[in-house]
């Protein structure tokens, strides 16, 4: 398959409100394909049947993991540096569950040991799974390898692997007639943790519409940080929530535990991270004319950070819909964003560069972005991660007429 690499031009580019540098200064990475990966710096590869891709870890030894689903099943792939499937890994490179209903994965995470953890929605439960570094099911992980659990409806949509070893996995559950904040804490051997909550779990009703967790990190002291969005009645309202490590709301945090972004249009997070400054960054969409990448900053009270692109707010419209679905932040506080942007034609793969305060760097790929097509119809990223050598990687899903493919994409 020809593969093409079409760049944003300046031009094109409505910043509606973002600073931009020109700083000439060297660069480690400069926004171009990684000839040395699969020949052409992408890979589109076909396992035999369709899957999706939601999220990607890069292994110490540099190996790269996919976390998507089968057309039923949660699945986990994994390829080598040059982008070659690794075939240690269950055998053909790509490993999945065996739960009884439909399952996907959207999140994953590395244990310190090298195993790996996977939740996500299985119809109308908590899934979790979790892998041995040779792919197979690890059957010291609630016996099965696999946990479904709901009491209640119940969705998974992130995770985050403790200090203490145990397992926090967050979405949304429905106790009553909306969606409330999901939190439930696992056990390292796959038992939910009764101590947390009530009988592992709790739910906290943020406002009177659906409240739903996308994703979490968690501070060096513990507490929880949640991003994600609630709806208003109109449309959804972006939310960043901190939890104590007992679940409750930490009221030293906004005076309520809550920051609400109310901006009249649809907006939604889709990432979180906490900085070594203690601030919290998250990112999604914001919806006007259409969708535009959206990140924030927080000072660690829960106060925006004013010097952050545009008064603690970085929006940018690349072309049509677009919205930030990972990022990163280097060790130098540089920020990569990466997701969707929909043209005319097809969605494509886009990454913008932004230096620590928001500035997009102009100096990456053209004009701070890099925007590259795989498929014939459709090319969603949603994840983005640095190697140790410095390159960005980039995963998602690629659709052509025969069907989804996983997609991953080396840039240096």
């Amino acid at each position: 398959m020809k593969h093409t690499l079409s760049l944003s031009i300046l031009a094109l580019l409505a910043f509606n409100g973002c600073k931009f540098s020109t700083s000439s200064g060297a660069l480690a990475l400069v926004g171009i394909l990684d000839g040395d990966f699969s020949g052409d710096g992408i890979v589109a590869q076909d396992f035999g049947f369709d899957t999706v891709v939601n999220d990607l870890l890069i292994q110490p030894d540099g190996k790269i993991l996919t976390i998507g689903a089968t057309a039923t099943e949660m699945a986990v792939a994994r390829f080598n540096t040059d982008g070659s499937p690794d075939t240690t890994f269950d055998t053909d490179g790509i490993a999945v569950t065996a739960f009884p209903v439909t399952a996907s994965a959207v999140r994953g995470a590395l244990q310190s040991d090298g195993k790996i953890v996977v939740v996500g929605p299985t119809s109308s439960f908590l899934g979790m799974a979790r892998f041995n570094t040779n792919g197979t099911l690890d059957t010291t992980f609630n016996v099965t390898g696999m946990v479904q659990f709901g009491p209640i409806t119940m969705e998974a949509n992130a995770l985050a692997v403790l200090s203490s070893g145990q397992i926090m996995v967050a979405g949304r559950a429905m106790p009553a007639a909306s969606f409330d904040h999901l939190l439930a804490r696992y056990n390292a051997d796959g038992t939910i943790d009764a101590t947390f909550g009530v009988g592992g779990f709790l739910t906290q009703s943020i406002t009177a519409g659906d409240d739903n967790i996308r994703d979490i990190a968690i501070q060096a002291n513990g507490r929880i940080v949640a991003a994600g969005s609630s709806f208003n009645g109109l449309d959804n309202d972006i939310t960043v929530v901190r939890y104590t490590t007992a679940g409750a709301l930490d009221t030293t945090f906004n005076t309520t535990g809550i920051v609400i972004t109310a901006d009249a249009v649809n907006e939604d997070l889709s990432r979180v991270r906490i900085q070594s400054t203690g601030q919290i960054v998250a990112a999604g969409f914001t919806n006007r004319t259409n969708q535009d990448f959206l990140a924030l900053r927080l000072n660690s009270d829960g106060t925006a950070d004013t010097g952050f692109s545009t008064a603690g707010r970085f929006i940018l419209d690349l072309t049509g819909d677009d919205r930030i679905e990972a990022m990163l932040i280097d060790a130098s506080g540089t920020f990569f964003f990466a997701g969707p942007s929909n043209t005319a034609v097809q969605a494509k793969f886009s990454v913008v560069k932004a230096s620590s305060v928001g500035v997009i760097d102009l100096t990456y790929g053209t004009s701070g972005t890099v925007t590259t097509a795989i498929g014939t119809i459709s090319d969603i990223a949603t994840g983005v991660a640095l190697q140790s050598d410095g390159a960005v990687v980039m995963a998602g899903t690629t659709t052509t007429a025969t069907g989804t493919n996983t997609a991953v994409i080396r840039l240096k």
